[in-house]
């Protein structure tokens, strides 16, 4: 069967889009799940402007898949699949991700004949088999079918037990953007991904990763890790793993085949303070086979705040962390986590911080977000001043502030002039060489200087919200139901 699997990308509003552009690893390995049974599969990834209309029409395709993972694509994954329905091979639609999953009721439109609830690799096989066959789609548990005005749920799918069974990401269906070098993270480009393990076991409420994989975890072998690293030829590697560090018996034995093997690249990889404060041999031995920085959710920095969000950890234990990186000169991307009630002192407080902390080279920040789906959707979601869900990109406040909009936007962009402005010169230009040295397009290092700009202007910000959609976004979190019955 033709498929198309097609990734929507952002184009305006702020976000991290600009500054982080990385292959769509899912729909890969989808692909690669495909392609094993004999269909025949192609990836449109709109990270650069390509015509939809003349993919649909060259490749004529049967199905069309849609990865819709965040919240901010929902609005143009439903464009794309008004496209592809109104093209002529009138390809059967489905929609998947993280959001589609947790948010079916999202998807419940004329132009989708079904969301994909949970893992796809398995159900887009059996499904692609059924459409070939005409088999019933109702008897294929993990699917939310639109029908006229309601939505019938076929029902829970187990998630995949053997994570090392599944097929290797059909990474040569991106091949054109990975000459382009279209893929990347902020300098550190071209860059790939690659997957070890899915879940997490912390109930953290602003994330709905544990959500999606129903507060389980797995994962990949080590041998299975390499294999997949070994056909990479980018240098810059990036684990999407919520916490790399999950089994650090694993995460050593994976080093040390690398080490073996002589896989030499640069690495990057996100882990807890905790799993880094208490293994910091691991962090060692992963310098030497080329760790270069680690994704660090710090989110707050005090406990009181770490309890608010059940981050199940300490301030004293992210500090922890952060000697121990810096102790080895491994970079520190640290995330932090601003509550729309913030004022001037929570403000201040937060910038001694990291003014007091230059072991964190990276510090970034985000506006706590109750993204649909979440524990803190289900507790919060009446408090929303928006419904337009182009806004929940955990750049703007979609809860009251506060201060004023303004004050608080003004506030919000001293973090950034912080956290860079003293070393501004020094970082542009490690900036400038890091471009000069992998001979990335200029256009690349015009882009990530403008995003610098955006970042620290409120104005940006303020702007999101004269456009606001209201209403049509509104939704609930998805309650599945017994198998076949509306949802």
């Amino acid at each position: 069967m033709r498929t198309l699997l097609v990734q929507p990308r952002q184009r305006g509003g702020l976000g991290f889009k600009s500054l982080a552009m990385v292959e769509p690893l899912g729909l890969e390995m989808v692909a690669g799940a495909l392609e094993s049974r004999g269909h025949e599969v192609r990836i449109l990834d709109l990270v650069v402007p390509q015509d939809l209309a003349t993919a649909l029409e060259e490749f004529q395709p049967q199905l069309c898949g849609i990865n819709c993972s965040f919240t901010i694509d929902v609005y143009q994954t439903l464009r794309v699949a008004a496209e592809a329905r109104a093209a002529r091979s009138a390809p059967f639609v489905l929609v998947g991700g993280h959001h589609a999953t947790l948010n079916p009721q999202d998807f419940l439109d004329p132009s989708v004949d079904a969301i994909a609830v949970g893992e796809g690799e398995l159900l887009i096989q059996e499904l692609a088999d059924g459409l070939a066959s005409r088999r019933d789609l109702s008897q294929i548990p993990g699917l939310a079918l639109n029908h006229g005005k309601e939505q019938f749920f076929t029902g829970q799918r187990s998630l995949i037990h053997d994570l090392d069974s599944l097929a290797l990401p059909a990474r040569h269906l991106t091949d054109e953007h990975r000459r382009n070098k279209q893929y990347f993270m902020v300098m550190e480009i071209p860059m790939a991904t690659c997957e070890t393990a899915r879940g997490c076991p912390y109930h953290c409420n602003f994330c709905s990763v544990w959500q999606f994989y129903q507060g389980k975890t797995r994962t990949k072998s080590p041998q299975r890790v390499v294999e997949d690293l070994a056909r990479v030829r980018e240098k810059k590697i990036l684990f999407t793993d919520d916490n790399f560090l999950l089994n650090v018996n694993r995460a050593a034995e994976i080093a040390e085949l690398l080490r073996q093997n002589k896989i030499k690249k640069n690495y990057f990889f996100q882990a807890r303070s905790d799993s880094i404060s208490r293994h910091p041999e691991v962090i060692s031995l992963w310098k030497e086979v080329g760790l270069t920085g680690v994704f660090v959710g710090f989110e707050k920095i005090d406990d009181e705040e770490l309890k608010s969000i059940d981050k199940s950890n300490s301030a004293a234990t992210n500090d922890t962390a952060v000697e121990v990186l810096g102790q080895r000169k491994v970079g520190i991307i640290g995330g932090f986590i601003v509550d729309p009630n913030y004022g001037p002192a929570q403000f201040e407080k937060l910038r001694q911080y990291i003014r007091s902390r230059p072991a964190i080279t990276n510090p970034t920040f985000t506006v706590l977000t109750p993204l649909p789906g979440t524990k803190l959707f289900d507790e919060i979601s009446d408090r929303l001043v928006t419904e337009d869900y182009e806004l929940f990109d955990l750049m703007h406040a979609v809860l009251p502030t506060h201060m004023s909009i303004e004050e608080f936007y003004r506030e919000f962009t001293t973090l950034w002039h912080t956290a860079y402005r003293p070393s501004l010169g020094k970082w542009l230009g490690m900036i400038s060489a890091s471009w000069a040295m992998s001979r990335a397009p200029a256009s690349h290092f015009r882009r990530i200087i403008s995003t610098i700009k955006i970042l620290t202007n409120p104005d940006c910000y303020l702007a999101g919200h004269l456009g606001a959609r209201g209403d049509e976004a509104r939704q609930t979190s998805y309650q599945p139901s017994d198998a076949g019955s509306p949802v």
